[in-house]
């Protein structure tokens, strides 16, 4: 499953694409924010249905462009940690500005028959006007989305270079929608790329040395070692190997084990050496 979710994770933003398209084929163009509450009541009585399949279509692409930003984010291949939460949370807040926006839109579309003139008139001035938590998504994802393409190399560093660019673009409050518009473009265009590039394949790094478990053979269980020489060759091997990573305690072990190998004592050797193992 999660091999499945790897491979074909990034087709989310060619869906989020398609769901954003498809909610401006199915929307309208809204009354403006001078219509009176009598003719903003008249028009989403008219277009009730197809406001509200608008908005879920709006609602369904900003969901799938977040599990877009998590899977381009699992395909860090370096950077620091900053690179894959920046991307996901620039997603969230171009998803959460979107829907914040689009919000209003939906109340008019589902609540025609209980507004009053009155009433119809502020949601549609909101509707219209509060577009700031959709800019700071916009510029958000932009800068953040297009730095950790060029730090992580999930994408080539020319779209990441792409990406910021329209980032800050979108902090012109004119050219914000066209912005979003190139967001959801770009969204397209590195899905498709992500989904016929396979994924990268993790590189294992070889364990350091210093990070290596000393070994405790014991000259019964190497006897070729050309080490492995008298009744405390084991254990004075292991107390060798902490005394070179500087932990106390071979230094401490190292000068039992003289005192215990200068008694030719092998039983007392292999008691040493069973309670190194333990």
């Amino acid at each position: 499953m999660q091999a499945w979710l790897t491979r074909w994770g990034p087709l989310a933003g060619a869906l989020s694409a398609v769901a954003f398209v498809a909610s401006f084929i199915t929307g309208s163009s809204t009354p403006d924010s001078d219509q009176t509450g009598a003719q903003v009541i008249s028009w989403y009585t008219a277009h009730h249905t197809s406001q509200i399949l608008s908005n879920l279509f709006a609602a369904l692409a900003m969901a799938l462009l977040v599990a877009f930003a998590v899977t381009l984010a699992g395909r860090v291949r370096r950077g620091e940690r900053w690179v894959a939460v920046g991307l996901v949370a620039g997603a969230v807040c171009l998803a959460v500005g979107l829907t914040a926006t689009l919000g209003f839109n939906l109340v008019l579309a589902l609540d025609t028959s209980h507004l009053t003139t009155a009433s119809a008139q502020t949601p549609n001035l909101l509707q219209n006007e509060f577009i700031l938590p959709l800019l700071v998504g916009v510029v958000l994802f932009g800068i953040l989305g297009g730095l950790a393409m060029v730090a992580g190399r999930m994408l080539p560093a020319a779209m990441g270079w792409v990406l910021f660019a329209v980032g800050v673009a979108a902090l012109v409050p004119p050219i914000a929608w066209f912005c979003l518009l190139g967001t959801m473009l770009w969204v397209l265009i590195a899905s498709i790329w992500l989904t016929v590039q396979k994924p990268p394949a993790v590189a294992h790094e070889a364990v350091a040395a210093s990070e290596q478990v000393p070994s405790f053979t014991s000259p019964q269980t190497a006897p070729h070692s050309p080490r492995a020489r008298g009744p405390g060759a084991g254990p004075a091997r292991a107390a060798a190997a902490l005394k070179r990573q500087g932990s106390r305690q071979g230094h401490v072990i190292s000068a039992v084990l003289v005192i215990f190998r200068s008694t030719k004592s092998r039983a007392t050797s292999e008691s040493l050496r069973l309670w190194l193992r333990a």
